[in-house]
């Protein structure tokens, strides 16, 4: 079987037990599990998604085909293969919906992975092969596929290797100049010098910082977690959904979008980008990200030393890097109410005709009337961020409006409003 990989390019894959595993449901299930949790996250406008594979699948192969070539024994390719495979839809967001998940270590999927590879048809297709299912579920038989960080990894070094092109920060050359400067020593990942060793961590903490353990990716984590945590709080999902594909459990909790109002706004929240602040004085959610980066080992002067041994600055870069990130997060799709009594020449110039016509355009509900003592009342509920455009705008209004005054009462969202009316 030929493969084309994102990273690798076109690859042979001939071992009977390799294709046999690949072909297998449990495998091919991680084609439908996002990497990074929900594609909105990180696809934007200029992304085709067919050419930037983040899948699980995508991810798994490629932990394969790196062990493969760098020539690891085969029980190490194949829990290569089969490292994520008890990874829940949406990936590593599991650990901010349910108890046993952690959002400072993302340790959900290797607290089940035994259990979960022994309930699916893997040991069928290992035994066949006569491979010992207990020897490839240890990773201490594997120093290549796994180890803690700061150290390279098979799995690590494939995912940096994947997200840097993804997001164009390293081309094809940049792979090649990696991978040619990469080597196995005493089973342990080195870099022939520390001037790649180096690019290597420095790239590393470039994608840690604006993608691993960022303040947008605590928000999207955050916001994902709360759609699939009130899902399954109203019964609209069990847990068991979750370990389906991303696409099936967000098609069984559409199915209740229209009548829930509350699961419409979370499902709104995790579709929009930016639109949340952070600060420790003003939050709704103390959000946490388990933070990545290297400290690569390297041959240098006849030695092999880690980065931090070499550049001392790197060590502390490294302390400081290794601790989970903490984030106040607050969103701001917050629905609130204001009511307004507007003086002035406000009737009889279109006033209200206008104000509704703004309404419209910023997506604000409620109600426009005039009242006794020619005054204007204006009920309006959206975003606080909408709502204070709309004010400005009504110190304004219409051509022909003459306001003096404005009477403005600020309130929490409670009341429903379908669209923004004219009330005679």
């Amino acid at each position: 079987m030929y493969y084309v990989d994102k990273v690798y390019g076109k690859v042979e894959i001939s071992e009977p037990v390799i294709l046999d595993l690949i072909k297998s449901p449990a495998l091919q299930r991680l084609k439908k599990i996002d990497q990074a949790g929900y594609k909105s996250f990180w696809v934007k406008p200029d992304f085709r998604v067919n050419k930037n594979d983040r899948s699980r699948f995508a991810h798994s192969v490629g932990v394969y085909v790196l062990l493969s070539e760098y020539k690891a024994p085969l029980e190490e390719q194949i829990a290569g293969l089969l490292h994520d495979i008890s990874h829940s839809a949406f990936s590593h967001c599991i650990d901010y919906v349910l108890e046993s998940g952690s959002e400072k270590e993302h340790t959900h999927q290797d607290k089940i992975f035994a259990e979960f590879i022994k309930k699916s048809e893997i040991p069928k297709i290992l035994k066949k092969y006569k491979l010992d299912l207990n020897y490839i579920l240890d990773d201490n038989n594997f120093p290549l596929k796994e180890k803690d960080l700061p150290d390279l990894c098979a799995d690590r070094i494939d995912y940096f290797f994947r997200d840097a092109v993804v997001f164009g920060d390293l081309n094809q050359n940049g792979v090649d100049y990696f991978l040619d400067n990469l080597i196995i020593k005493n089973e342990q990942w080195l870099f022939k010098n520390f001037t790649s060793a180096k690019k290597c961590a420095k790239l590393f903490l470039k994608l840690n910082t604006k993608d691993y353990s960022g303040e947008f990716t605590a928000a999207a984590a955050r916001s994902l977690g709360d759609y699939l945590k009130y899902a399954l709080q109203k019964k609209y999902i069990s847990k068991k959904d979750l370990y389906t594909t991303d696409e099936a459990v967000l098609f069984k909790i559409g199915e209740h979008l229209k009548k829930d109002e509350k699961l419409n706004v979370l499902f709104k929240r995790m579709n929009r980008r930016d639109e949340f602040k952070n600060d420790p004085a003003d939050y709704e959610a103390r959000v946490f990200c388990k933070s990545r980066v290297v400290d690569p080992f390297c041959n240098y002067q006849g030695e092999i030393k880690r980065v931090s041994e070499i550049d001392l600055k790197w060590k502390e870069i490294i302390k400081n890097e290794l601790k989970p990130k903490e984030y106040f997060i607050k969103f701001n799709d917050t629905l609130k109410e204001i009511h307004l009594l507007v003086s002035g020449k406000v009737q009889g110039v279109f006033y209200r005709v206008n104000a509704k016509s703004k309404a419209d355009e910023i997506g604000l509900t409620g109600w426009v009337k005039n009242i006794a003592d020619n005054k204007v009342e204006i009920l309006a509920a959206g975003k606080e961020k909408d709502l204070k455009e709309f004010i400005a705008w009504c110190h304004n209004g219409s051509k022909s409006a003459e306001v003096d005054k404005i009477k403005t009462k600020w309130n929490e969202g409670k009341n429903k409003f379908d669209k923004f009316e004219i009330l005679l």
